[in-house]
């Protein structure tokens, strides 16, 4: 009987999950896991809320994904902590430090145009960089970095702890210090940006990406990505 009663206290919990989303995003997660947008029915709910549980996560992280997006490309917000123009940030590479399996490609995509071959080879490039779980992990982890300094000056350990996402490679290829320094600000907004196209590199594959997500959550903006910290954290 208390297994029973867990189970029952499981799949509420799983539905209230779901349920407190935003009715927009709510209806995209309700349509990746097979049901009508307006599904109601408490036993249909209920049968399915395994499957919506997961799909509901992967939405939220495609909300904090899309909702950075959104402000840097509608409000080009300037904070602490800010992502970097593609050009500003990939002409600080170092392609010397790169592993050498790689460096021939990286030299490519760095000297030459942005055709499609090229950006897709980039993609695939950053792609390699972290697993798709080190991806949503670590980007994650300088989203709520960039929230909670976006207006305050983080400490020594504080910035070292989010430099240290990256490991000795990464950080001499892309000229992160391992450490805080007076440029700081240039340092973290770096890093926050390595991370950033790192996990993109893994929205463009479609695993994570959603085309209509981007509008939806411009339009649902007011949340904000603190808004959504709870679920994700859950």
């Amino acid at each position: 009987m208390s297994t029973a009663e867990g189970a029952i206290l499981e799949v509420d919990q799983k539905l209230a999950f779901a349920k407190a989303l935003p009715e927009e995003i709510q209806k995209l997660a309700w349509s990746r896991a097979g049901l009508l947008p307006t599904t109601t029915d408490d036993a249909v709910l209920r049968a399915n809320a395994a499957r919506l549980m997961e799909h509901t996560t992967t939405v939220v992280r495609e909300a904090r994904l899309a909702w950075v997006d959104a402000a840097v490309r509608d409000d080009a917000v300037k904070a602490n902590i800010a992502l970097l123009p593609p050009a500003d940030f990939l002409a600080r590479a170092q392609v010397e430090c790169m592993p050498e399996s790689v460096r021939a490609d990286w030299s490519r995509v760095l000297k030459g145009d942005d055709s499609a071959d090229l950006v897709a080879l980039r993609a695939q490039l950053f792609h390699n960089m972290w697993s798709l779980d080190a991806a949503v992990e670590k980007y994650e982890k300088g989203l709520s970095f960039g929230e909670k300094y976006a207006k305050k000056e983080p400490g020594r350990d504080a910035v070292q702890s989010f430099l240290s996402l990256f490991d000795l490679e990464q950080r001499q290829a892309f000229g992160l210090p391992a450490k805080k320094t007076s440029m700081w600000r240039d340092a973290c907004s770096a890093a926050y940006t390595l991370a950033w196209h790192i996990f993109k590199s893994h929205a463009q594959t479609g695993i994570l990406w959603s085309s209509g997500l981007g509008e939806a959550w411009t339009r649902l903006r007011g949340t904000g990505p603190a808004g959504l910290s709870a679920h994700t954290a859950a």
